[in-house]
């Protein structure tokens, strides 16, 4: 009955959150875009031959001299234009790769102070989105520039507000699956096999499996659920889905956690997790946590997700990027916070096994609500 009554208030806020958090109202005015030239998509895309306008939509595909589509780019202006930082607007140019990742980003001309556009420019803000998803990109956490606080903070709001627009320009339902979202589909159902039916030699299936999505999901994709993503889907009703392979592993996970009371992604796919489990297993200095310690820490993380939905109902904060270390997968991108939580994990992995999953992942809380009867 606890377990339901916990279930039944998880939705409640969710609902609540849907609510507050709901999606600015894109209106006719606001998908008005300026025209991108061959000249600007080269600063994106060298092998830029021409550019074509894709109707009724913000994009504008970029073609290479056989035809070839090789990425598309979306020009801020002029909905973006009402940003603006200093002196003005700051329009940007932004490409997006066949792979639906951040191919670069561009200031175009505008009426800043030229010191504060070099501050900008030279402290690597424009780098900070490339090779991230573009749905993720748009509530990714970037801090404005010391110097040049207000142009900086114009180039991430006008950044940010393209993609959201572009978001909603997306056919609902219409979804574009890559060989690589396939590859990352097809380990989520070996995954769901190995972790709902018999197989034999299971302990070893699974480390291969757990080694797998550390390079691939971890390493090579950068994704990793987390509360951030799970909060945008909460947010805009899962219009700005980050990646499409995550919110399947999601639903997955919520189903096998239903009927099973197994942890699919939590123990089969978490490329953190993954980690921590090899240092632990690798390590000399293995000890063991007292049952009575281990179930006071593991509270820790039900008080942390509680923590996470009351700043989000509160709208204290609407990004929680840096309340886990997932992000320390994207090479580049991950902030201090991250990293120190990252060096504390795989510290005491030496020790303990898996100790953020256990005692301080509020995602792993989060799909624990809907363990019904938990089993291994």
């Amino acid at each position: 009955m606890r377990k339901l009554i916990l279930i039944i208030v998880t939705v409640i806020v969710i609902i609540f959150l849907r609510i507050i958090y709901s999606p600015p109202e894109i209106t006719q005015e606001t998908v008005k875009v300026s025209r991108v030239t061959r000249s600007d998509a080269s600063k994106l895309f060298p092998q830029a031959h021409s550019v074509i306008r894709v109707e009724g939509s913000s994009r504008h595909q970029v073609l290479k001299s056989d035809g070839e589509v090789i990425g598309e780019v979306i020009h801020s202006s002029p909905r973006g234009d009402k940003v603006t930082g200093y002196s003005g607007p700051t329009p940007l140019i932004i490409g997006i790769s066949k792979a639906g990742k951040i191919a670069g980003v561009q200031l175009l001309e505008n009426e800043e102070t030229p010191e504060f556009v070099e501050t900008v420019t030279s402290s690597g803000l424009l780098e900070r989105w490339k090779d991230l998803r573009w749905e993720e990109a748009a509530y990714f956490k970037v801090d404005a520039v010391t110097g040049a606080t207000l142009t900086s903070k114009s180039i991430i709001k006008t950044f940010k507000h393209s993609l959201l627009v572009l978001a909603h320009e997306e056919p609902y339902g219409m979804v574009k699956l890559s060989s690589g979202d396939l590859a990352a589909i097809l380990l989520a159902f070996l995954a769901l096999i190995v972790c709902v039916f018999p197989v034999k030699h299971k302990g070893a299936v699974r480390t291969m499996l757990l080694a797998v999505s550390l390079i691939y999901l971890g390493f090579w994709r950068g994704e990793l659920l987390s509360i951030q993503i799970i909060s945008q889907w909460i947010k805009t009703g899962a219009v700005v889905v980050p990646s499409i392979v995550l919110f399947f592993i999601a639903c997955l996970t919520i189903i096998v956690s239903l009927f099973t009371g197994k942890a699919l992604y939590c123990y089969f796919l978490c490329p953190f997790g993954a980690l921590q489990e090899f240092i632990y297993r690798l390590s000399p200095w293995k000890s063991h946590v007292a049952e009575t310690l281990r179930k006071a820490l593991g509270k820790v993380r039900g008080i942390l997700l509680a923590v996470a939905a009351i700043l989000l109902l509160l709208r204290v904060s609407s990004n929680l990027t840096d309340f886990e270390p997932f992000t320390i997968f994207i090479i580049g991108s991950a902030s201090t916070t991250v990293i120190i939580l990252s060096v504390i994990s795989f510290v005491l992995s030496l020790f303990v096994s898996r100790p953020w999953c256990n005692f301080l992942c509020p995602t792993g809380a989060f799909f624990d609500i809907f363990r019904i009867k938990k089993n291994p």
